[in-house]
């Protein structure tokens, strides 16, 4: 930021939360207000067909249900509504584990 005395540089730290089939991860990010002051301000991203994509969703149902449609259970209940937003690392979770091979003893 040259806008500051001493000059600044913002940088994004993104740290992976979740391994598996679809990748999270939180972000944070320095963002300036107009008066000059900075907060840290911390978002989920997810990663998918080599895309990173914000986890913020219109319509939080459709899209999650969507993203995790090869597991249709997961996915039904999913659109039925039996998640909210605060969910979205517990169903991701849940959906790496089905995903995850099985291994036999």
């Amino acid at each position: 930021d040259t806008q500051t005395t001493p000059w600044t540089i913002a940088k994004i730290f993104c740290g992976r939360i979740l391994s598996g089939a679809i990748p999270v991860y939180r972000c944070h990010e320095v963002i300036a207000d107009e008066e000059g002051y900075k907060t840290v301000r911390s978002d989920l991203f997810y990663k998918q067909d080599d895309q990173y994509k914000p986890a913020s969703f219109l319509s939080f149902n459709r899209a999650v249900s969507k993203l995790v449609s090869s597991n249709q259970t997961l996915s039904e209940k999913v659109r039925e509504g039996s998640f909210r937003r605060q969910d979205f690392l517990t169903i991701i979770e849940e959906y790496n584990k089905y995903q995850s091979p099985k291994t036999s003893n």
